[in-house]
């Protein structure tokens, strides 16, 4: 049977990568050997803050201005926000950076407007005829407080991506971890709310795509955020009674778990996490955290670690699992930055326990006993190391024990402890662990998401009795989609439908497997949620891209082309789109217009396959 030409432009494949329960990529990547970039910065140190960027935290300030004072130099106060040239020297315009695997070349300067950067992307042309590419997005908001490592906001109409190259205090401009894997997203790295959650509390209004958070400006970590909502504390204080009760909840009378758990919910990243009915979003301060999400961590510990894994490596140590009222705090000054409480006063904490310790010297493989000088307890059982996500930083290893040998200077770079799947969920030696069938579901849910493959699917689809996780029924039908069991898929989603929260995504997944199904009654139900979705987000490009598959199965080319049109009109940085319009123009005989639109794919995306065939006959 012939295929007519309109549907010969094929499916737009848009069923997006599986749900991603944790940051980073589902395999190890193969790290390029690209010259590193020479310290561009100059020799300052973090100035941190001026004023805290909460009100509410200025108003505690008020009365605890000792604790704001010294808050306010610590990165957390700063995890976020606008890029602020009186406390980030970024030392520009950075030299050029080329990522060997894709061939583009990036570099960041200065903006037109004040507190503005822009990066610009560059790379010969792929073949013979076709103009050089070359492309540049604007930043002026950041991740990270520049302590030591700061990425920076690119935006592109109402989308949020993570910039290729990020800034290292020690080391200056550098590829950005996500530019070191299989798979370099370059430009198209989403930033979804789930990737604010550890430098903000404030919580996105509804996004779709998730990467449209548009004008959000969230907050960084304040007071609330391990004291609780402060509003009734300060009511109470305003009136000057004096009370037991303050209306504030004070950390250290909750009992020592609850205290790390109120570092975990950000320090405790591990490869995946899972919600079990909590949420992800910050849980309230006092909660038990493991209660409300699952946390997978490799199930043998090594000598490598991630670069949030602060919790998991105490958690394995003899200091933290003999000693039931250590907590974070029992070594850390909650709210003065580490860097700053001062060698001797941390190896003085040390010593509060160990006081019968006698001076033994350092081990053979202690460097510093080669420049003379004498290591102390954190040299020994706290070693730097440079962690397995994320290159040019190095960090203390928080398993405190007697290290028997130097720690590698550079282990290989990956996004996952365990690549191979082989995770348990995080447990405190003091709790219970998760029952087995619900570890078996967390354990399945997660290979599915992260190592998709056909095996795991079945896995996750034969599972005993248990209870559904929130994220299971969305996983199982996505994955299905994308393995072609469009019935089981179909099922799979609107199950998760069924469940509470947001749905949008959910809802353009099965309108595309019923589309993909091609029945009259399936395509009517395909077109109503279209509608649906247009209601509730009149400006995502989402339901237009399926009403271009609508009029593809219909083949009606004004309708197509309408769609297709209306989809760019909200999200101009779909190439896929564009590269689809211009062969649709193409077919209609209308060669100027369709070689305007494979030009404008160009620009933004030069490696779609096909494109440059597209575009060389007609030049």
């Amino acid at each position: 049977m012939a295929v007519s030409p309109l549907r010969s432009l094929g499916w737009v494949c848009l069923l997006p990568g599986m749900l991603a329960v944790s940051c980073g990529q589902a395999e190890p990547p193969t790290e390029p050997e690209s010259p590193q970039a020479k310290p561009s910065l100059a020799a300052s140190a973090y100035l941190g803050l001026s004023e805290l960027p909460r009100p509410e935290d200025r108003v505690c300030a008020s009365c605890h201005a000792r604790e704001a004072a010294k808050w306010r130099l610590h990165g957390m106060a700063n995890a976020l926000g606008p890029l602020d040239d009186k406390s980030h020297d970024l030392s520009l315009p950075s030299p050029w950076l080329q990522n060997p695997q894709t061939g583009f070349a990036y570099q960041v300067q200065a903006g037109s407007l004040p507190n503005q950067l822009e990066m610009t992307q560059q790379r010969p042309a792929p073949a013979q005829g076709l103009p050089p590419h070359q492309r540049k997005l604007s930043s002026s908001f950041r991740i990270g407080a520049g302590v030591a490592d700061l990425s920076l906001v690119l935006r592109e109409g109402p989308a949020w991506r993570f910039a290729p190259l990020e800034f290292f205090r020690n080391h200056g401009w550098a590829p950005s971890p996500q530019e070191l894997g299989p798979q370099a997203p370059g430009f198209g790295h989403g930033i979804s709310k789930d990737c604010l959650v550890c430098h903000s509390p404030d919580r996105p209004p509804p996004a779709y795509p998730q990467d449209a958070l548009g004008d959000f400006l969230p907050k960084p970590i304040g007071c609330a955020t391990c004291h609780g909502d402060g509003r009734e504390h300060v009511q109470l204080m305003q009136t000057g009674a004096f009370v037991a009760d303050t209306k504030i909840l004070h950390p250290a009378d909750l009992p020592p778990l609850r205290q790390v758990d109120l570092c975990a919910r950000c320090h405790l990243e591990g490869d995946a996490r899972v919600d079990l009915g909590g949420g992800l979003a910050l849980p309230i301060p006092g909660n038990n955290l493991l209660q409300g999400r699952a946390v997978l961590v490799g199930r043998e510990a090594k000598d490598d670690l991630r670069f949030v894994s602060q919790v998991r490596r105490l958690a394995l140590s003899d200091c933290f699992t003999g000693s039931p009222e250590m907590s974070c705090t029992t070594c850390h000054d909650a709210h003065l930055p580490p860097r700053l409480e001062g060698r001797s006063a941390m190896v003085q904490r040390c010593l509060t326990c160990h006081a019968d310790v006698e001076d033994h010297g350092a081990t053979a493989w202690q460097p510093s006993l080669a420049k003379g000088k004498t290591a102390d307890c954190i040299d020994c059982h706290m070693p730097a190391r440079r962690p397995l996500d994320l290159r040019n930083v190095s960090i203390q290893d928080h398993w405190i024990r007697v290290v028997q040998e130097a720690p590698a200077a550079v282990s290989p770079m990956r996004f996952l402890e365990s690549p191979s799947g082989d995770w348990v969920p995080f447990a405190y030696a003091q709790e219970q662990e998760l029952e087995l069938a619900e570890q078996q579901a967390v354990l399945a849910l997660v290979r599915a998401a992260l190592l998709p493959n056909a095996q795991h699917l079945k896995a996750l689809q034969s599972l005993p009795e248990h209870r559904p996780l929130p994220q299971e029924a969305k996983v199982r039908g996505i994955l299905e989609a994308q393995l072609e069991q469009y019935p089981a898929a179909e099922a799979s989603l609107r199950e998760a439908l069924a469940q509470p929260g947001e749905q949008s995504e959910v809802m353009e997944q099965l309108a595309m497997v019923l589309i993909a199904r091609g029945e009259e009654a399936a395509l009517t139900e395909a077109a109503a949620l279209a509608d649906q979705l247009e209601q509730d987000f009149p400006a995502a490009p989402g339901p237009w891209r399926l009403r271009f598959l609508l009029a593809a199965q219909a083949d009606d080319y004004v309708a197509a082309e309408a769609a297709l049109l209306a989809s760019l009109d909200r999200d101009g940085t779909q190439a896929i789109l564009w590269q689809k319009l211009g062969r649709l123009q193409r077919q209609q005989g209308r060669e100027e217009k369709a070689v305007a639109s494979l030009m404008r794919a160009y620009a933004i995306d030069p490696d779609l396959p096909g494109l440059p065939q597209d575009l060389l006959p007609a030049r």
